[in-house]
């Protein structure tokens, strides 16, 4: 066969070839002119399941695979699963019911249409009294939840509608990007505007679940440690108010700072008896010395009624005294300080009255004897006196250190770390 052949062919048949495939791509034209368009559309999400972090993630920690399919097949089956879809359908159908007119950003006139003949007057006048989309889902959520056969139930499952929850489920396609943590959502209907708020409707209520059943897993853990938090804050205040108490009936307004002044003033007095002790020891044994020098006549002169009398009071002003010296009031100390000078010239006054004799045994002047034994009998009176008022400050302190040690371990307990 050559070049002439194939030409006389084309010649006898070329009508009917061209005919053909005419009458094929007209009859294919009106058959599928009245066809619904299709809308496709798709979303993704990040799971973080198998590259997330979480509290129990460790650097060294290895990839689970199993587990990380487990965990997707979970998110797939729970993202198609019944409950899911009927929530995105009873969504979708309140907030077309507030669609007053044709909007192709939320209804064409189709699905418009379409609503009217599926819902009835009705329920619509019901939706926009109600107004707001949420409470309408909830009221058309009742409404099915309410019994196994109700007019929201035939609704959901009219084939055809964008509503359809079978329809819906078989529409919206979810799968997992390769080995990512991405999972993508593909839906398809003939409506552009329902098949984006489909998917974003989807996501919405997809994440809510999912976030509500991982929550639930975890919930016994954190009603423990809620309950451990809440014993803990309870003792915590207890312990708060107490301390509080303690500080309020005892005038405490700090009591490390106050234990530690206490510490300090009790060893102070410490020191302050240890050294009147050593001055009235010195002036015991110089008073004995002395007294061993002067005569019977002499001691009688000491001891008269006179200069004892003269002693106790200047023993009492000098007890006053070091009181005012210890609790720092310098006017009453000037005061008890000018009588302590007035009586001990008193008694020196007193005791030359009486003195008739001129020396001593050992030729010392007795005037000299008698002065050495009344200043040192001064001084051991005010060692004496002093001696008195700082033992009742030490006891005082005992008694503090008695009150404050109780509590010490409960305030050690109770104070603030750090």
């Amino acid at each position: 066969m050559n070049a002439v052949h194939y030409i006389k062919l084309l010649l006898r048949y070329g009508r009917w070839l061209s005919l053909v495939p005419l009458f094929c791509a007209f009859t294919v034209f009106f058959l599928t002119k009245k066809a619904k368009q299709k809308y496709s559309s798709a979303t993704t999400l990040y799971t973080g399941v198998a590259s997330g972090y979480s509290i129990t993630s460790t650097e060294d920690e290895r990839l689970d695979y199993f587990a990380v399919n487990n965990a997707f097949d979970n998110l797939v089956a729970s993202a198609k699963s019944r409950e899911t879809i009927e929530e995105v359908a009873l969504h979708l159908l309140a907030e077309h019911l507030l669609v007053t007119k044709p909007d192709p950003q939320v209804l064409g006139t189709e699905g418009f249409v379409a609503l009217k003949k599926l819902v009835g007057s009705r329920l619509i006048a019901k939706a926009r009294s109600i107004g707001n989309a949420d409470d309408v889902y909830n009221y058309l959520h009742a409404i099915y939840s309410s019994k196994a056969d109700n007019e929201m139930a035939q609704i959901l499952t009219v084939p055809g509608s964008f509503y359809n929850i079978d329809d819906l489920k078989s529409n919206i396609v979810v799968t997992r990007l390769t080995t990512s943590d991405i999972l993508q959502v593909d839906y398809t209907c003939s409506d552009p505007a329902v098949c984006q708020r489909v998917l974003e409707l989807h996501t919405q209520v997809f994440t809510y679940n999912y976030n509500h059943l991982k929550s639930d897993q975890t919930a016994s853990a954190v009603e423990y440690f809620e309950k451990k938090l809440a014993e803990v804050r309870d003792t915590l205040r207890s312990s708060e108010d107490n301390l509080k108490k303690f500080g309020q009936d005892n005038r405490i307004i700090n009591y490390y700072e106050q234990t530690r002044y206490m510490a300090q003033s009790k060893d102070e007095v410490d020191k302050e008896i240890y050294a009147q002790e050593m001055i009235q020891s010195g002036c015991k044994n110089a008073l004995a010395l002395i007294e061993k020098r002067l005569s019977n006549r002499e001691k009688q002169i000491l001891n008269s009624a006179s200069i004892m009398n003269l002693r106790e009071r200047l023993s009492e002003v000098n007890t006053d005294a070091e009181r005012a010296r210890l609790y720092a009031n310098p006017e009453r100390v000037a005061e008890f300080t000018a009588k302590q000078t007035q009586l001990e010239d008193s008694i020196k006054s007193v005791s030359n009255q009486y003195m008739s004799l001129n020396y001593s045994l050992e030729s010392v002047p007795r005037t000299s004897l008698l002065q050495q034994w009344i200043d040192n009998a001064v001084a051991y009176d005010k060692a004496t006196a002093g001696l008195t008022v700082l033992q009742e400050q030490k006891k005082d302190y005992l008694n503090e250190f008695d009150q404050f040690a109780p509590p010490r371990f409960f305030a050690k307990k109770a104070r603030p770390a750090g």
